[in-house]
């Protein structure tokens, strides 16, 4: 409803601290679709480099 009524004043669709791990994949797919289809960027709230810092190996496996 917001990216419908409000779409062109929102620029991003941000998932906290890893927050978008707990959330079925499918739904997690629906809503990134959603937000690029409004011209909306996608980020996962910089989770991934965090991991970096644990090494490669776990950013590896965290991907996978």
């Amino acid at each position: 409803d917001i990216l419908e009524s409000m779409g062109p004043f929102v620029d991003g669709l941000k998932f906290s601290g890893g927050s978008h791990s707990l959330l079925p994949k499918a739904f997690i797919k629906e809503i990134t679709d959603m937000a690029h289809k409004h011209d909306v960027y996608v980020s996962t709230g910089d989770w991934a480099e965090h991991l970096l810092h644990k090494g490669p190996a776990t950013f590896k496996r965290y991907v996978e």
